[in-house]
C-alpha cells in the first residue's frame, strides 16, 4: 500500500534504501551536520558504530587505533598539504561517498 513518511509519499512496491550515514548529519541533533566537528557536545550520540544490540564490538579497538595512529603521525610529520598535482576523484558508491585516493606532500620533523 502507499504510505506517507514525514511528508514524503512512497508508492506501494517502491524500494526504500536506508542511508545510515545520513543519521550523523541530522541537523536537529547535530547542528551544521556536514561539518567535521570532533569536539561537539553531543559527540557520543553519533551512530558510526551502530546502537543498542547492534553496537560494533570492535568500536573501542577502532577508537584506540585511531588515537595511536594520529599520535604517531603528529609526532613524525611536521606539516602536510595536498599534492600540487592532486586530482580529487571520488569512489563511485551507492551508499557512501569517499575519495579514491588522497595525495599528500609530507614534511617530517
Amino acid at each position: 500500500r502507499d504510505v506517507d513518511v514525514a511528508g514524503t509519499s512512497i508508492p506501494a512496491g517502491s524500494r526504500v534504501v536506508i542511508m545510515y550515514a545520513s543519521a550523523n548529519r541530522d541537523e536537529t541533533l547535530f547542528p551544521d551536520g556536514d561539518s567535521f566537528e570532533p569536539n561537539r557536545d553531543n559527540l557520543s550520540q553519533h551512530l558510526s558504530f551502530g546502537k543498542g544490540n547492534h553496537f560494533c564490538l570492535g568500536a573501542s579497538l577502532s577508537r584506540l587505533e585511531a588515537v595511536v595512529a594520529l599520535e604517531e603521525l603528529s609526532r613524525r610529520i611536521h606539516s602536510f598539504s595536498l599534492s600540487s598535482d592532486n586530482e580529487v576523484q571520488y569512489q563511485p558508491s551507492f551508499m557512501l561517498r569517499g575519495l579514491k585516493r588522497l595525495d599528500l606532500e609530507l614534511t617530517t620533523s
